[in-house]
């Protein structure tokens, strides 16, 4: 037998003409629901909660179903990134063999928002075996899983921004908002150094302004064009175009800084009654060369650049005490702010 469907229109985002005001007036009621929320949420209930996962010994475990469970995803994501061992625990897959990675020391935070979600009720059984201490996250007064559970939140909705009162697009925010200020309470009383939270997130811009090292983008020693102080100026300008770095080293004892040449120097020079190609470098250089040394912060390399006149290029010594210079590396202003954008 066959069902006949009725007709059913789906919109087109092409063709709908949306009004301003009709945007704004969402925006704000958005903003009513969620002050809402501000007004009424029971801080009391959040320093039980706080205070419990402050005081874990073991893995902060965030589950949750639908909606809610990506939110989980990202809170648990947060946690990581400040130094506190948490994951994300899928309901279902708990129900069938997951939950046996759960540990008496760890504390298990369940979010929904009607805190009538099977999955997690039929969960807290488990959990209680293990020893796991259960916190549920709801946004109704009272439900089933905040009363099953060793203690809970609630996050007040007055309703949901859709049309219907149905799609969860004010209650995931909320859990947002609770999970997220958790976080930066936590960070706070953790008393998490820049540098800490910077170790933490290594491949990102945080990472490259707190953590990298000037040795970590130099051109090392090896890779260095270098002549000596009788090198000629003609013979220094090979080696300095040959080298790609906008710089020619003179040193002595093969490691031993005793000037620069750069390429500015060159064009400086050219035309005028002092260019001999024959002549040797050492007539040409800088000795009073201004260098970084090994170990030091790239942030703080960033500024030698520019102070007292602009440079492109900063010989990296291998310490600030060593006398004379031993050269390491060498670092180039380009490499070195793209590495810090």
């Amino acid at each position: 037998m066959k069902i006949q469907l009725e007709d059913v229109t789906v919109p087109s985002i092409n063709s709908m003409d949306i009004d301003v005001s009709e945007i704004q007036e969402l925006f704000f009621e958005q903003r009513n629901l969620l002050l809402h929320f501000f007004d009424h949420i029971d801080f009391t209930q959040l320093k039980h909660v706080v205070e419990s996962i402050g005081n874990c010994k073991g893995t902060i475990v965030f589950t949750g179903v639908g909606k809610s469970g990506f939110i989980c995803q990202k809170i648990s994501a947060s946690f990581n990134s400040i130094g506190l061992q948490s994951i994300f625990l899928d309901p279902l897959g708990a129900l069938h063999g997951d939950v046996g990675g759960v540990r008496a020391e760890d504390v298990v935070l369940m979010f929904s928002k009607s805190g009538s979600t099977e999955e997690l009720i039929e969960l807290v059984p488990a959990l209680r075996r293990k020893g796991a201490s259960v916190i549920a996250v709801t946004c109704s007064e009272s439900n089933s899983l905040s009363i099953i559970s060793d203690s809970y939140v609630q996050l007040p909705l007055e309703r949901e921004l859709c049309t219907f009162n149905l799609a969860p697009v004010t209650s995931t925010v909320t859990q947002l908002i609770f999970g997220d200020t958790i976080t930066a309470l936590l960070m706070k009383h953790l008393r998490l150094s820049k540098e800490s939270y910077a170790m933490n997130h290594p491949a990102g811009s945080i990472g490259r302004k707190l953590v990298l090292n000037v040795e970590d983008v130099m051109v090392t020693r090896q890779a260095l064009p270098c002549v000596t102080e009788t090198t000629t100026l003609g013979q220094a300008i090979v080696e300095m175009s040959s080298g790609g770095v906008g710089c020619v080293l003179v040193v002595y004892d093969d490691n031993n800084l005793r000037g620069i040449f750069t390429d500015g120097d060159l064009r400086r020079l050219i035309g005028t009654d002092r260019c001999k190609l024959s002549a040797p470098i050492a007539h040409y250089m800088t000795t009073s060369v201004r260098t970084v040394h090994y170990g030091m912060k790239l942030t703080a390399a960033k500024s030698f650049f520019f102070e007292p006149h602009p440079v492109s290029v900063l010989p990296v010594i291998v310490s600030l005490k060593s006398k004379p210079l031993k050269i390491s590396g060498l670092l180039h202003v380009i490499s070195t702010l793209k590495c810090l954008e």
